[in-house]
Formats: structure tokens, C-alpha cells, sequence
């Protein structure tokens, strides 16, 4: 057989050799695990819990580190720690137990070995400086030269140890809590699958340990248990943190307050031992707080401690709070005492306040004679006032109001501010309350009418605003109304003779300016109005057309027909005229049967036409003057002229130069133009 083949058979043999080996240890730890005392499995797997669950919640992370930092024995602390480890390396069956922590100092290791609780078993070691393994034991060196032993084949050894970290508030591991100090092997065991199967063949092959495959079997489970375990315990820290950080500051502000306090306040227990008391109550006994606290207040002396025994002695009968008051010179002292109870309704302390209750009588006394001023200043105002809610109904009215209104109280409390509001000035009243009720006005005034009785109607200036609390949220509104009905009277009185004058002096003014036949303006009238155009002409440049027209023969008219006859002559002649001008054209009578015409911005030939159409119109006309008879025919002459828009010109010198016109109109045969 070559050696290649040889080779090859080689490794095949060792293969089916190391299969077979491989199935053999596992039938043998299946074998091993199956005829092991239920007993045994249930004491590992309980031990192993208790190192995971139990010993977690009696670890306080900031007094371990100060334990590891200050080593004081005359702790409190120290011996109660000492007491847990050692009870717990007792249900755990190891003869020795190691803590170990990384502060400042450095690594520290803890023995806590098999002495009673608060015996000197829970020593410093210092450092460790080497661990080795001696003949079955365990052997730790620590940098003082101190050695602890520990027997490996005791209690499944050190695989039976279970390392638990330590944080602080900040979630640093400060420190470590475990049965071994062997750290790493354990650690390694369980973090790694693949280190686990190592061991566990290693430990079949070398013999079967049944206890040690057993023992990191149930690691490996409980690990997993740990960490949840341990999650649970660090979300706990922290809020138990917080709670203590919270309930700290709030004892904190709670004795501020209660110092700051301007009352006495001082808290006994059902039996009278003081618990407390803050700084008021001891500047009013003259005490110092350490001569108070846990002395029986039976035996403190003084009025105010007579007064509390009183009270308490009340109190612990009725369970109710208790009352008393006693005068001191210008003081009027108010002691008050309140039970604390149980759940089961039993007085358990008694809390007792006591303070100078002077300046509320006073204050008292002065709210009752303000409220008496506003009272009386109320109902003897001598405006109306009136109180409406938010509702906008009355609740409260004065004796002015009820009088200015004819009515009484009893008839309007309760009724809506529309009830009683002019039924035209309902409207404008709503716009007005609600910027008021909005916030949107502080205040607001207004006159406004009331309905009274008997369909009354009363005119007042309402002066409304809201009154507010001290938060600023309105309460009611007050509205204050000043009754003025007859100073409205009077004004529409006033209105009336005012307007009936300018009625007389317009009619006067009209009789000044107007004929009164004609009803054109007279001659005064019609001159100061030509001044008026005069005015403008020169400053536009722009001529002013007169025409100066006379009736012919008109005295004939009066001779022949009479003075009633001409006035009718006269009137139909001037509306002819004023019917016949343009609209910014005026007409005036200049005297007896002569008239007037402006004619603003025209030529002379402009003006021309004017006077030929009105000449026509004259001609046309028909006058009847006696019922019966045929109508008077009349005809005129019209003399024109231009008022030049130079300074050079004038209103006289214009109407001298129209009466020439005139006169060569009726001296060329009348019925013309000149």
C-alpha cells in the first residue's frame, strides 16, 4: 500500500474515531443528565436564581462606591451590606464570598468569609497581585500580603459564580458583586457559544463533571435571565432616582415654605412628641429648634403650649380641626390645629398653626365700611347707576335710576338692558356691549334712549365699563346714566326758534334782494352780483354781455287798462326774460319797466342774438288781463352792450353805454335792437 494511501486511511480512521468519540461523549452527557438528581438540578438552578435575582435588588449603587471609597466601618451601611453578602454567601454555600469594585483606589477586593455578620470578616485586601491554583484551593494575593483561600471542589467551585455590575447614576459600571475571582472565565463561558461547547467537550472528555456542564448549562439560561434582570434593575435605579430626586426637592421646598411662612406652624405625633417646627414658631416661644424637637409638648412651657395642649386634647376626641383665640394687648392671636390620620382614621400627628390675626379683623372692619361708603354713595347718587351680569341682565339698580325711569326696582331686576332700551337704539346698544364684553373696550359713552312707563321716552349719557376680578376676568358691567330728557327738550325747542329765524332772515334777505313784484332780483341784488362776475371776468380775461330792455309804450298800458293791468304787463314780461336766459345768465329789474340781463363769458355778438331771440319771444307773447276781453300785446327794445375784461372798463360805464343802445333802439321806431 503506497504511502499515499496509507495516509488517506489514516485520516479516515481518525474521523470515524473522532465521530465516534464525539457521539459517545454526547450519549454519555445525555446519559449523565438524564440520571442526575432531580434534586441536585433543582438546587443549582435555584442557586443560580438567587444570584441573579435576589441579591440585585439589595444593592445601592452610590453607597457601595462610597464604601469602597471611605472603608468607614462606623457606617451604618457597612454593617448592613456586610449582613446581605453574608447571607447570601450562606444560601449560596461558599465559604468565601468576594466583592470586588473599581474606584479611584483602584481595584479593591472584599472577603466577606464564614464569621457572623458584624464580626471584622469584611476586610480590604487592597490589590490583587496574583491568583494561582494550589492543590484544590483557590488562592488569592493581595498587595498587603494577606492570602485567602477557597476549596474549588466546594459547591460546584468557581462555575457557579454569577458576577452582577454596579452603575452609578450615570450608568458607569462602578463595580462588580460575584463568588469568584476568576472573572473572565465565567464571562467567557457564558458570552461565547463556541468557548461554551469547548469546555463542555473538554469537561466530558477529561471525566464527565456533571455538576460543572450542569452548572454553566444553567449559566448559560440564566444568563439571559440576567440581563433582564438587570435591565429591570437599572430602569428601577433610575426611577428611583428620580422619585428621590423629586421627593428631596420637594422636602426641600416644603421646608422653605414652611420657614418662610409668616404663620407659626410646629407637628407633634398623636402622643405629643414635637417633630417639627419651622422658624416663625420658634422666634414667637424664644426656642432654639434643637431645645424643641423630640420633646414632649407636654413639657414645653409657655401660653402658646398651653394652647396647643388645649387643642390637642380637643382634637384627639373630636378628629375634627379645633379652634381657639386669645387677645394680647393689640394682637388678636388665631391658633388652629388639623389631625393627620392613618389609613385606618386614626389622629396620627397634629399639625398647629398659630398667627396674628389683627390685621384681617382690620381689614375686615375696612371692607365693611367700604362697602358701606359704596352703599351709600349707591343709592344717593344722583345719577342713574345700574349693575348688569355677563348675561347682560340687571342685578342691581339705584333709587336715581328707578326715578328716572318712573319705575321700581322689583319691576326691572332680571330684565335684559333691551327691555328698557328705545327700540331704535337697540342696534347701536349691542355694538357697543359687545366690544365691551369682548375686551375690546375698556369703557364706553353714549347718549341713547330709555323706554319709562307709560311709553315714557327718557334721553341719559351712558358712561359703561367692566368691572374685573383681580385675575382680570370680567364679572359684571356698570353702566352710569345721566338723565338729560329736558336738556333734549330744550335743544329740539332751541333747534326749532333757530330754524324758524333763519326761515325770517332768509325771507328777509330774500325781500332785500328780490322785487317784489317780479320776483327777480332788484337792482342792489342785481349790481352786487355783477360785481361778483366782474371780478371773475377780469381775472379769466373772459367779457360780461348786458342788455338793458325796456316795454314800449307802457305807460299807455297803465293809462288804458290801469296799474293792475301793468303789474300783470310787468310779470309776464320779467318771466319771459328769465325764461329765455342760459342757465348761468341772470336777470334783474333796474327800474320801472327797465331790466337787466348779465350775460357771463359773451361777446357782443353773442349777446346780440340773445336780445333778438328774446325781442321774438316779447312779440309772441300775449298777456290776458280782464276776463272776457282780448290779451294785451306787448313789445320791447333792448339796448346791448360788452363790459370789456379791463381795468379801464366798468359796470357803470357798460350800463351807460346799453341805455345809449337803448335809447337809439326806441328812437329808430322801437320793437329793435340797438
Amino acid at each position: 500500500m503506497s504511502h499515499k494511501n496509507q495516509r488517506m486511511l489514516t485520516s479516515i480512521l481518525a474521523s470515524v474515531l473522532l465521530a465516534v468519540t464525539l457521539i459517545s461523549n454526547i450519549f454519555l452527557f445525555l446519559m449523565v443528565y438524564r440520571n442526575t438528581d432531580r434534586r441536585v438540578r433543582s438546587e443549582i438552578a435555584q442557586r443560580a436564581h438567587y444570584s441573579l435575582v435576589s441579591i440585585m435588588p439589595q444593592i445601592d449603587a452610590d453607597r457601595f462606591v462610597k464604601l469602597t471609597q471611605t472603608l468607614d466601618p462606623s457606617d451604618p451601611y457597612y454593617k448592613e451590606f456586610q449582613a446581605y453578602l453574608n447571607q447570601v454567601r450562606i444560601q449560596l454555600g461558599f465559604k468565601y464570598l468576594y466583592t470586588t469594585a473599581m474606584g479611584p483606589q483602584g481595584k479593591l477586593i472584599y472577603v466577606v468569609d464564614g464569621q457572623e455578620p458584624g464580626s471584622e470578616g469584611f476586610s480590604a485586601l487592597g490589590e490583587v497581585t496574583d491568583t494561582t491554583e494550589v492543590e484544590g484551593w483557590n488562592r488569592v494575593q493581595a498587595a498587603n500580603g494577606e492570602v485567602v483561600q477557597e476549596s474549588q471542589s466546594e459547591q460546584w467551585g468557581s462555575l457557579m459564580s454569577v458576577y452582577i455590575p454596579i452603575r452609578d447614576r450615570s450608568g458607569q459600571i462602578v463595580g462588580l458583586i460575584g463568588a469568584d475571582h476568576e472573572m473572565m472565565t465565567v464571562l467567557n463561558a457564558v458570552n461565547s457559544r463556541a468557548q461554551f461547547f469547548a469546555i463542555l467537550i473538554a469537561l466530558i472528555t477529561l471525566g464527565g463533571l456533571t455538576a460543572g456542564v450542569l452548572a454553566i448549562a444553567l449559566l448559560r439560561k440564566a444568563e439571559a435571565k440576567r440581563l433582564l434582570a438587570h435591565n429591570q434593575l437599572e430602569r428601577a435605579y433610575t426611577e428611583l432616582d428620580l422619585k428621590q430626586r423629586e421627593l428631596a426637592a420637594s422636602e426641600a421646598l416644603l421646608r422653605v415654605l414652611i420657614n418662610a411662612a409668616t404663620e407659626s406652624i410646629i407637628l407633634t405625633d398623636a402622643n405629643g412628641r414635637v417633630r417639627d417646627a419651622n422658624t416663625a414658631l420658634c422666634k414667637q416661644v424664644d426656642e432654639l429648634l434643637v431645645d424643641i424637637v423630640n420633646k414632649n409638648i407636654q413639657d414645653l412651657k409657655g401660653e402658646e403650649f398651653e394652647i396647643f395642649r388645649k387643642l390637642r386634647e380637643q382634637i384627639l376626641v373630636s378628629g375634627q380641626v379645633e379652634h381657639l383665640e386669645r387677645e394680647e394687648g393689640e394682637k388678636l392671636l388665631s391658633y388652629t390645629a388639623y389631625a393627620v390620620k392613618d389609613a385606618d382614621g386614626q389622629v396620627e400627628k397634629i399639625a398647629f398653626y398659630a398667627q396674628d390675626i389683627a390685621w384681617r379683623r382690620k381689614m375686615e372692619r375696612a371692607l365693611r365700611d367700604s362697602e358701606e361708603r359704596f352703599r351709600s354713595a349707591f343709592e344717593s347718587a344722583a345719577v342713574g347707576i345700574a349693575l348688569s351680569d355677563l348675561d347682560g341682565k340687571l342685578v342691581k339698580v339705584n333709587r336715581s335710576f328707578c326715578n328716572m325711569l318712573e319705575t321700581t326696582e322689583k319691576d326691572v331686576l332680571g330684565l335684559e338692558l333691551n327691555a328698557i332700551t328705545y327700540p331704535e337704539d337697540i342696534d347701536n346698544d349691542k355694538v357697543f356691549k359687545a366690544k365691551l364684553f369682548s375686551g375690546e373696550y375698556d369703557d364706553y359713552h353714549v347718549e341713547k334712549r330709555y323706554k319709562g312707563a307709560k311709553g315714557k321716552t327718557v334721553w341719559g349719557i351712558l358712561s359703561a365699563s367692566m368691572v374685573k376680578d383681580d385675575a382680570g376676568t370680567p364679572m359684571y358691567a356698570i353702566g352710569m346714566i345721566q338723565d338729560i330728557t329736558e336738556r333734549k327738550l330744550m335743544e329740539v325747542l332751541l333747534a326749532n326758534a333757530k330754524m324758524e329765524a333763519e326761515q325770517a332772515r332768509a325771507e328777509a334777505e330774500f325781500t332785500a334782494r328780490t322785487d317784489f313784484l317780479t320776483g327777480l332780483l332788484n337792482r342792489r341784488a342785481f349790481l352786487e352780483r355783477l360785481e361778483g362776475e366782474r371780478s371773475r371776468e377780469l381775472r379769466d380775461k373772459k367779457p360780461i354781455g348786458l342788455i338793458l330792455t325796456d316795454i314800449d309804450f307802457f305807460k299807455k298800458v297803465n293809462d288804458t287798462f290801469g296799474h293792475d293791468a301793468g303789474d300783470l304787463v310787468l310779470k309776464a314780461f320779467s318771466e319771459c326774460l328769465e325764461k329765455n336766459s342760459r342757465k348761468y345768465d341772470f336777470v334783474g329789474r333796474h327800474g320801472g319797466e327797465e331790466f337787466l340781463i348779465a350775460l357771463p363769458e359773451t361777446d357782443i355778438e353773442i349777446a346780440k342774438q340773445v336780445a333778438e331771440r328774446t325781442r321774438k319771444m316779447v312779440e309772441a307773447m300775449e298777456v290776458p288781463h280782464v276776463e272776457g276781453k282780448p290779451p294785451l300785446k306787448i313789445t320791447a327794445s333792448f339796448g346791448v352792450a360788452i363790459l370789456e375784461p379791463d381795468i379801464s372798463d366798468s359796470i357803470d360805464s357798460a350800463i351807460i353805454r346799453a341805455d345809449h343802445a337803448l335809447y337809439r333802439a326806441k328812437t329808430s321806431g322801437r320793437n329793435k335792437i340797438g
